[in-house]
């Protein structure tokens, strides 16, 4: 976990200078991430292989999201989620976007979408076939998704 956590960090200078890391500083933030992202049954010498798929998710968010990047692309970020994790990510998403953070959401999860965005675009057989600022009716983002115009 702490590898998988740190690997997106090390060209920042987070965690000390590109010839020393700060093993204590990655182990700490290590363990705030866990504790914060509620990830299960891991600690930071745990295999992220080794982790269920919705743990393994927490992880790559949480390592994303500790980072200082502008902008974010979460393809289908809730996959294999319980409902109550779910929330969370899109809590996580939401306060994301009040620190400036673009988010490129990807999702098939029509609800999700609507929860999240503030702006929605429709992609349909690779073409851009509708733009909506938030809120959008449900049904005319649906039609759009699924061909209809």
């Amino acid at each position: 976990v702490m590898d998988n956590f740190v690997v997106s960090h090390l060209s920042s200078g987070t965690f000390g200078p590109a010839w020393w890391i700060n093993r204590r500083a990655i182990l700490r933030s290590t363990l705030e991430a866990i504790q914060e992202y509620e990830i299960i049954g891991a600690g930071p010498v745990t295999r992220a292989r080794l982790m269920s798929g919705g743990n393994a998710q927490k992880l790559v968010l949480a390592r994303e999201m500790s980072g200082d990047s502008r902008v974010l692309l979460a393809h289908s970020p809730t996959r294999g989620l319980d409902v109550r994790a779910c929330a969370a990510v899109h809590e996580y998403l939401r306060d994301a976007c009040k620190r400036d953070v673009a988010i490129l959401l990807i999702s098939e999860d029509l609800d999700e979408v609507l929860a999240v965005s503030d702006r929605v675009g429709i992609i349909n057989r690779g073409r851009l076939v509708g733009e909506f600022d938030a809120p959008v009716a449900r049904e005319a983002v649906g039609q759009l998704m699924v061909g209809h115009a």
